[in-house]
């Protein structure tokens, strides 16, 4: 990021371990949320089977849903600046933004995409519940490393 100045490469930095983080913890959960789906049917998931399925979804899905949350995230972010610019507390401010943008980016995919659930961990409320909490993660690294 050589050129921007100190101020917008930190921003963009952050922005970058934000999605990161965000994508991280979705990825996990999406990955767990399906092995337990499929333990509930029988089958059995060794440790290990688990640990490798966990690593090859955040090789494999993390990088799409990374993109998708993203998407969410910028303009969320950016509405979450502007309004801490008006003297309000940053953090609950990019909080409530990281996780209504992973919401909103969920909703949206399933919209574009044409089916009911794009991300097979969001079809329980808990799966949403942690995809969510990913974004609210993501929006509490943005806002640490941004003040």
């Amino acid at each position: 990021m050589a050129g921007l100045p100190p101020s917008r490469t930190r921003r963009c930095t952050a922005f970058l371990l934000a999605i990161v983080v965000c994508a991280l913890c979705g990825s996990i959960a999406q990955t767990q949320f399906n092995l337990a789906e499929l333990q509930a049917l029988g089958l059995p998931i060794p440790a290990g089977v688990r640990l490798q399925t966990t690593w090859r979804d955040i090789y494999g899905f993390g990088p799409l849903y990374a993109a998708v949350v993203a998407v969410g995230l910028l303009p969320a972010f950016a509405l979450a600046g502007a309004l801490a610019r008006g003297g309000r507390s940053r953090l609950p401010l990019y909080l409530v933004a990281g996780g209504s943008a992973v919401w909103a980016a969920l909703a949206s995919a399933n919209a574009l995409a044409g089916i009911p659930v794009l991300v097979f961990a969001a079809r329980v409320p808990a799966g949403l519940a942690c995809l969510v909490g990913g974004g609210v993660l993501a929006g509490a690294v943005y806002a640490l490393r941004t003040r």
